[in-house]
C-alpha cells in the first residue's frame, strides 16, 4: 500500500483484515462524522460518544460498504443513525412518567403531562383549560415528597 492509499486501497485492506485499515479510514472522515453527530445531538460530549459508537460498528460492518468510493459517506450514514437514536432513547426516558419510590407514576407529572384535547386535537372526558387547576391542589395536599 502506498504512503497515502485511497479510500478504495484503504477498505480492500480492512476487508482482507488490516484493522489498522479501518482506524485509518474513520480518522480520514473523523471529521465529517463529528459535524454530523454535532449537527444532531447538539454538544461535543455527546457527539464523540455517537462517532466512538459508529467507528466500532464500522469495525464490524466494513464488509458491507457497496461502493469502495462511498466509503465517508457510509460512514456519516452510521454516525446518523447512532445519533438519532441516541436522541430517540433521551426522549423517551425524559417524556416517561417520574416515578414515587414505591414504582407509581408521580401523581403531579401524570396531571401535568397529561394530553389535553388542545394539543392533541381529540376531546377526552375531563379535559379543558382547568386541568391543572384541578390537579394540582390535590397534589398539594398530598405528604411532602409524594407530590413530586
Amino acid at each position: 500500500m502506498s504512503n497515502n492509499p485511497s479510500d478504495t486501497e484503504l477498505l480492500r485492506a480492512a476487508r482482507d483484515g488490516d484493522v489498522t485499515a479501518v482506524g485509518a479510514l474513520i480518522q480520514r472522515h473523523r471529521v465529517g462524522m463529528r459535524a454530523v453527530a454535532l449537527s444532531l445531538l447538539g454538544n461535543r460530549p455527546d457527539a464523540e460518544d455517537a462517532v466512538r459508537d459508529a467507528s466500532l460498528i464500522a469495525l464490524r460492518r466494513i464488509g458491507d460498504v457497496r461502493q469502495p468510493e462511498s466509503v465517508g459517506a457510509w460512514l456519516r450514514v452510521i454516525v446518523r443513525n447512532v445519533s438519532r437514536s441516541r436522541l430517540r432513547s433521551t426522549v423517551s426516558r425524559s417524556t416517561a412518567p417520574k416515578r414515587t419510590s414505591h414504582g407509581s407514576p408521580r401523581p403531579a407529572q401524570l396531571c401535568l403531562d397529561r394530553p389535553t384535547a388542545a394539543t392533541t386535537h381529540t376531546a377526552h372526558p375531563g379535559d379543558g383549560p382547568h386541568l391543572q387547576q384541578r390537579c394540582l391542589p390535590a397534589t398539594r395536599a398530598l405528604p411532602p415528597g409524594r407530590n413530586r
